[in-house]
């Protein structure tokens, strides 16, 4: 089984939304390019099993589903994808493991 992290200040968020509409979203890049396929089950930081539900490949981060509901924090993060991670982002849709 994979564990899949996330930036601790947003923990409390990713659960609400998993709990009240059943799924959430992350971006990666870089490193973490690829890495995630649909169907993969993950455990978070929290002990929650995920299922990946879908990933889809962006090459501009503007481009991202959630991009304008991102903080600064996070387009910051995101944007150094256009730097180490050759301008690919990999939008992941999951859900709760049940």
């Amino acid at each position: 089984m994979k564990f899949i992290s996330f930036p601790r200040r947003e923990w409390n968020s990713i659960k609400r939304g998993l709990r009240k509409r059943g799924f959430s979203s992350t971006v990666r890049c870089c490193k973490e390019l690829g890495k995630y396929k649909k169907g993969d089950i993950c455990k978070t930081p929290w002990e929650d099993l995920i299922q990946i539900a879908s990933v889809k490949r962006y090459s501009k981060a503007e481009s991202i589903p959630t991009w304008k509901k991102m903080d600064k924090k996070m387009k910051i993060s995101v944007k150094m994808g256009e730097i180490y991670g050759n301008n690919k982002w990999d939008y992941i849709r999951y859900r709760l493991k049940k």
